[in-house]
């Protein structure tokens, strides 16, 4: 079996990417995860996202204000946590989009009205 070409190029096997390298193996791993697991470790990621970091929280805060200004604290905060977990699900269906078969992808999903797409 060769390689891939992007693989034979040896800079990538230098060590400032073996945390990149560490991070698509864990995502790999993630993949294989059931659909639940996925989903809570996803919403999970999410919310330590939205905890650890304070400029994205007082953006999404502001844009919510702006954008549903008749929705009061509690149910922007909702709503705010609700968005940061479903970005780290979306981030960890990507694993799973990106480096399962497509076979595993046809097993799970099926398109309704090819048409939309084709167009």
């Amino acid at each position: 079996m060769t390689l891939p070409a992007p693989l034979k190029d040896r800079a990538l096997w230098h060590p400032r990417y073996w945390g990149m390298w560490l991070g698509i193996l864990l995502l790999w791993g993630i993949a294989w995860l059931p659909v639940g697991w996925r989903m809570r470790l996803g919403a999970w990621l999410g919310r330590q996202m939205m905890l650890r970091n304070a400029k994205r929280r007082r953006i999404v805060a502001i844009n919510l204000g702006l954008a549903f200004p008749e929705l009061d604290e509690a149910g922007r905060e909702a709503l705010a946590r609700q968005s940061f977990e479903r970005a780290g699900q979306s981030l960890l269906d990507l694993g799973y989009l990106w480096l399962r078969s497509r076979k595993a992808l046809e097993k799970r999903w099926r398109v309704h009205g090819l048409e939309h797409l084709e167009a």
